[in-house]
């Protein structure tokens, strides 16, 4: 009689194609998500303020490219509709991506919006050194088709917090303003600048007219949201400290108000995992690694806390109610 093989063991780890499988029912959930993850179509677009780079995360990918314009999205729009992508994946750049993330929300799509530190990290991680637009679009497909279990997809703000970030922004630089012509009109008066002193001090009335304008629009914004009443309601948050939270919050915490203060650092939080149970601690130690430590997950936009909104916190000295006079 012929010798058969010992029968393999019901953990044995076995090599297929150059790459490892475990058998039994950990192989079987591995070779499920891996399985997922290859059906899975992403789409990344690398977003530039002439052009809209539009690649597919297939074997073969599908580029295309469009102008940053309302027809030249349409025509994106209309390639998606082809592609029929999972998930959309792009990278903040400044303004010029917001109309089309606009778009493809109202259109109902999947958006990622990736955080560029996460993005950054993942090309390390992969070794990608060529930096075009069309490149950068296959790797935020590819990142999407990687993280797309852990993924967080975005959402429209309401229309208010829209407004509410924009006069915030706007009321910022304002203030900013406002104390670049103090500093000129106390060098003015040092040096014994009679001419410039009168259109100095006019351009500072017509500043503070505007910041009044501005505060008082924010007023009336600030109390047609039920997530100010509930944020002020908490211990060293007034109205100061509740816009700068409301108009820099990520999309996943609004209507959450103290999981946003926990984001501002004005609460301590919970430390939750940015990976689905089961992912092994080397995985999440080495995705946590290069993004230096921060815990947030993929796709968030963000890192926990915001060192914008502790500042704006800092700034508003007690009761976030704005500077106090000594």
């Amino acid at each position: 009689m012929g010798s058969h093989p010992p029968a393999s063991p019901p953990h044995s780890i076995p090599v297929v194609k150059d790459r490892i499988h475990m058998d039994g029912p950990r192989g079987r959930v591995a070779t499920s998500l891996s399985l997922r993850r290859k059906t899975m179509l992403c789409a990344g677009i690398d977003v530039s303020k002439p052009h809209l780079a539009l690649v597919s995360g297939t074997a073969k990918p599908i580029r295309h490219r469009f102008p940053n314009t309302p027809e030249g999205r349409q025509a994106l729009l209309a390639a998606l509709a082809h592609l029929r992508p999972t998930w959309v994946a792009l990278e903040p750049t400044g303004a010029y991506h917001l109309p089309l993330l606009q778009l493809l929300a109202e259109k109902g799509l999947q958006i990622a919006l990736v955080n560029p530190y996460h993005l950054a990290a993942f090309r390390r991680a992969t070794g990608e050194r060529h930096k075009t637009d069309r490149q950068d679009a296959l790797l935020l497909a590819r990142y999407a088709q990687v993280y797309g279990e852990s993924l967080r997809a975005y959402t429209l703000p309401p229309k208010a917090l829209q407004e509410l970030k924009a006069l915030e922004g706007y009321r910022e630089d304002l203030a900013q303003r406002e104390r670049a012509i103090l500093n000129q009109l106390e060098a003015a008066r040092w040096a014994g600048s009679a001419e410039v002193i009168p259109l100095l001090q006019r351009e500072l009335a017509c500043v503070e007219g505007l910041l009044g304008e501005v505060e008082a629009r924010i007023q009336a914004l600030l109390a047609a949201l039920p997530e100010a009443e509930v944020l002020m309601g908490l211990p060293g948050v007034g109205p100061q400290v509740a816009v700068a939270v409301l108009a820099l919050l990520p999309p996943h915490l609004w209507g959450r108000a103290k999981a946003a203060a926990a984001y501002a650092g004005l609460i301590p939080e919970r430390e939750e995992s940015a990976f689905p149970e089961g992912a092994s601690p080397s995985a999440k130690e080495a995705f946590h690694g290069g993004l230096g430590g921060g815990a947030a997950r993929p796709g968030d936009g963000g890192l926990l806390p915001s060192p914008a909104l502790a500042g704006e916190a800092q700034k508003a000295g007690p009761g976030g109610r704005g500077p106090q006079a000594s």
